[in-house]
């Protein structure tokens, strides 16, 4: 706790504040726009979750936002539990979270909880599919999430306070609060989540569900310095502790398991825009522990600690172009029982391209990234694509890509009596590309957005865990071929009277990820076989309903069927599955406090159904909510 306090000491002295520039700089020949160097590659299908869709969604986790919002499936072991992503029929470690600019993925499972983010403390969020490994590094195989804090300098004071009350015990705090004054921006906000989650067990008459409460304690505090025309300096920090009971499945006899996580994270960022140049530097400290134990496990502690500098430079050249080069190092270093005290250092080099033609209508990017893992290179990986733009409503784009997913400490040294590491394994290595086309028109009152994308990637060497006698350990044992299509769809319609306002979107996907080749002694019965808690077909659909100051949202979400075991047994899959949530409410203004009241139910059709097997779900729940705005500012957040 010391500790936790000297750093927030730390970051809330004026001097260390650190921030984030928009500032655009023209000169005769070039325009310069810091936005456009960014950690977000051009190698992918970028999705920006909707700021309305975030106010409305501000007390739920980053993996029901996604869900709702882009229709992805999350393998999940009940409320609060864990949750992870199968983007593009990738495996758990395959999608990343970087937040601002810094890369989440754990170097000791490789896996990033999704259900460890609340989306309070998000200002932004964004879902890049496929691609783009050069630039955000290890994991980002399927895809990558951005979060960002987004800080401006309008001068004033903005209070945010609130509170929700669900079903099964679920009680939520959460606060904010900004201050700027012109060249200087400070934020902080406080999250506080416990709940049973003791809801009844479908089929298991009556029956509860067992050890599932959950204690969840967050802090983020972020700065924002703009120190000349030209300089900004900026700062974050996110502290957390989580106090989750694992409930048994409902095959399995309560072993009374819980695990807790403990995580600090500090980040500095400076940003200095030229003339035609953007020069950045950025620093990370990720400090995170968990702590699992139960009536088998006495106690199974691990610590993960990683540092990462880096630095690039952007020129921005005659007639649209811009060149990118930049180094990273990172330091990681683990320690368990289990494991040893394990450390890997690499150093990367990595340089972008783009070039726009036709008056910016069509843009050539490529990029590519050489890393240096512990002194011994891995394979270059690359990526590089076209953008047009054909006419007002029509476009399309197409990539091209390599990328990869380093072995994590657990892969490499886990020694225990069921488990031995393989020290000897090499990165999973991913190539593949897409091709999509957008089209978007307003008319009058009415708007429409959609598109409709298809992708391929082989992913070999892919990291499994397989018995050999009765000890298990990982080998690269297989090539597995993930290919699809993916669509979206948005519309909006506002009635001349400007009373009512409606607004919808849909995203589909169809995923075909099945084991292409095997290696040494698999089973040769695989080959062409669905990867295990992998959809062929999921959806989220949303539609919202505003009149005057009111808004209903009702949002639905499609999974198909999965199958439990590599056979793919019928007998053995879990049906498809469909839920929806409805959601109402409306703010009230009182003098300069302004109060948001929201009611919402989930599960709203009673659903019965289980995301993995043997862990239902809760059936038809709620939650009321309310939040409480002050706010002196003179202008809006960005």
């Amino acid at each position: 706790m010391s500790k936790c306090l000297f750093i927030l000491f730390f970051l809330l002295s004026p001097i260390f504040l650190l921030g984030q520039i928009d500032t655009v700089i023209t000169t005769a020949q070039v325009e310069v726009k810091a936005g456009r160097v960014s950690k977000i590659s051009s190698a992918g299908t970028l999705q920006v979750i909707d700021s309305q869709a975030i106010a409305a969604q501000i007390t739920s986790n980053l993996t029901e936002l996604l869900a709702a919002e882009a229709g992805l499936f999350f393998k999940t072991y009940g409320l609060g539990s864990l949750g992870t992503s199968t983007l593009r029929g990738g495996g758990a470690s395959h999608t990343t979270i970087l937040w601002n600019g810094f890369n989440l993925q754990n170097p000791m499972n490789g896996v990033t909880d999704f259900a460890l983010f609340p989306v309070w403390l998000m200002d932004k969020v964004s879902l890049q599919r496929g691609g783009g490994s050069s630039l955000q590094g290890s994991g980002s195989v399927g895809g990558a999430v951005f979060i960002e804090d987004e800080l401006d300098l309008n001068e004033g004071l903005a209070v945010k306070l609130g509170s929700s009350v669900g079903s099964f015990s679920d009680y939520r705090q959460f606060g904010n609060v900004s201050l700027s004054g012109g060249k200087f921006a400070a934020e902080a906000k406080v999250y506080h989540q416990s709940a049973e989650n003791d809801f009844t067990l479908p089929g298991q008459n009556d029956l509860r569900q067992q050890n599932a409460d959950v204690s969840h304690w967050l802090v983020s505090q972020n700065n924002r310095l703009k120190i000349n025309t030209k300089q900004t300096l900026e700062s974050f920090l996110w502290l957390q502790k989580t106090g989750r009971n694992i409930p048994p499945s409902i095959t399995e006899a309560n072993t009374h398991a819980r695990q807790e996580d403990d995580v600090a994270r500090l980040g500095l960022a400076w940003t200095r825009v030229g003339n035609s140049t953007v020069t950045k530097a950025r620093g990370s400290y990720i400090d995170e522990t968990i702590l699992f134990f139960s009536d088998v496990v006495d106690s199974s502690e691990s610590r993960s600690r990683t540092w990462t500098g880096e630095v690039e430079q952007a020129f921005f050249m005659k007639k649209n172009r811009i060149l990118r080069v930049g180094v990273n190092f990172t330091h990681q270093q683990a320690e368990t029982r289990e494991t040893g005290d394990q450390t890997r250092r690499r150093l990367a080099l990595f340089a972008s391209w783009q070039h726009f033609f036709w008056d910016e209508k069509m843009a050539w990017s490529t990029d590519a990234r050489q890393e240096l893992v512990d002194e011994k290179l891995i394979p270059t990986v690359a990526s590089s694509g076209l953008d047009v733009q054909w006419s007002p409503s029509w476009k399309s784009h197409m990539r091209i890509s390599r990328n990869y997913n380093l072995p994590t400490f657990n892969d490499l040294y886990w020694r225990d009596a069921f488990a031995s590491g393989n020290p000897d394994l090499d990165a999973e290595t991913a190539t593949g590309g897409e091709l999509g086309a957008g089209f978007g028109k307003k008319l009058n009152r009415i708007s429409l957005q959609t598109s409709l994308t298809v992708f391929s990637s082989h992913v070999r060497n892919w990291i499994l865990w397989a018995p050999s006698g009765n000890i298990w350990s990982p080998e690269n044992k297989r090539t597995v071929w993930a290919r699809g299509v993916e669509g979206s769809l948005k519309s909006n319609y506002a009635l001349p009277s400007g009373d009512w306002n409606f607004s919808g979107h849909l995203h589909a996907s169809l995923t075909r990820s099945t084991v292409e080749k095997i290696y040494e002694e698999e089973d040769p019965r695989l080959l062409g076989k669905q990867l295990i808690y992998t959809p062929v077909s999921s959806a989220g659909a949303g539609l919202a309903v505003f009149y005057k100051k009111y808004q209903l949202n009702y949002r639905h979400q499609f999974t198909g069927k999965r199958f439990t075991t590599t056979d793919n047994r019928v007998a053995n899959a879990l049906p498809a599955f469909q839920t929806g949530s409805l959601s109402l409410g409306r703010p009230l203004h009182f003098f300069d406090v302004v109060a948001h009241l929201q009611f919402s139910v989930f599960n709203l059709w009673n659903a019965d159904y289980q995301p993995i097997a043997a862990r239902p779900m809760p059936g038809r729940n709620y939650r009321l909510e309310a939040r409480f705005e002050f706010s002196s500012q003179k202008g809006g957040r960005k």
